[in-house]
Formats: structure tokens, sequence, C-alpha cells
């Protein structure tokens, strides 16, 4: 280190500062409230308890419509008969209603039941071919899950 560099080293280290090569970067302490440590510490864009059982409601009765599309017999052609009528419905007086789910969460339901007459027509029971698997989605519930990288095993 040159004379400059190495008194510029030696106040940044004096004061706090910690040096990386050619920029000295100040390290500043924040004071903060137990309170604003709550907030950062609760996720506030989860979605609620309530929202999250909308969704499943939502998401349950795609499942049951695309397993029940192409099966014959009473319980399912049941089943799929009051999900079609529940997704068709425009009914908005009850929490988990189809109209009230996709309002919430600002889905165009109108697109969403196009979508699903366009998998029926695609993998219904007239359709040739082996059934659709309905596609897993999957679950995330708050804050207490987290991305990690996948460590490999020895």
């Amino acid at each position: 280190m040159n004379t400059k560099t190495n008194a510029a080293y030696e106040s940044a280290a004096a004061s706090g500062s910690r040096y990386d090569g050619d920029t000295i970067i100040e390290l500043v302490t924040e004071r903060i409230m137990p309170s604003q440590f709550d907030d950062l510490r609760r996720n506030t864009d989860a979605i609620p308890p309530e929202g999250r059982l909308m969704l499943a409601v939502l998401e349950d009765a795609v499942y049951v419509y695309q397993r029940s599309c192409r099966q014959q017999d009473a319980r399912s052609r049941r089943l799929f008969r009051e999900t079609d009528e529940w997704f068709a419905s425009d009914e908005a007086t009850s929490p988990f209603s189809f109209l009230t789910i996709c309002e919430m969460f600002g889905f165009d339901p109108d697109y969403l039941r196009m979508g699903l007459r366009r998998w029926r027509s695609a993998h219904g029971a007239n359709a040739g071919g082996t059934g659709a698997a309905p596609m897993p989605i999957r679950r995330i519930s708050g804050s207490r899950h987290r991305v990690t990288m996948l460590r490999e095993r020895a």
C-alpha cells in the first residue's frame, strides 16, 4: 500500500469503517425499536389465513373439475356438475363464491372460466388419449418457509 492508501486505511479502521481494496465503506450502526423489529420480522406480503383458505377452495375446485371431468361413475359426474355450476355461478354474496374469490385476488373470472372450458375440450370425456394429471400447486404458508440451496449428499 502506498502512504495515501495506508493513511486512508488507518483512518477508516479507527473510525469503524471497513476498507475493501479501492473504496472505503463506512459502517454505521442503526438503532431500532422493538416494535420496528417485529414489523420487519412479520411478513406483511403474506396472504392472511382467510385468503389462504379462499385460495385452497379455488385450488380444490380446479382439482375436482380436472379430476372428475373424465370419470364416468355417478359420484364423479355429480362432483363435476357441482364444480362446473360453481364456476359458472354469478353469485357474489358468499365469501367462498367463485366471483368473491376472484375479486379478492384480482383474477378475471371470465378468463378462468374460458381456460377451464378450453382444458375440458382438450382433456374432457370425449377427448382421446390419456387423461391429463392435474397440476400440483406448491403450497407456501406464510413466513415460515425460505428458499435454500439443495445440499449434495455424500
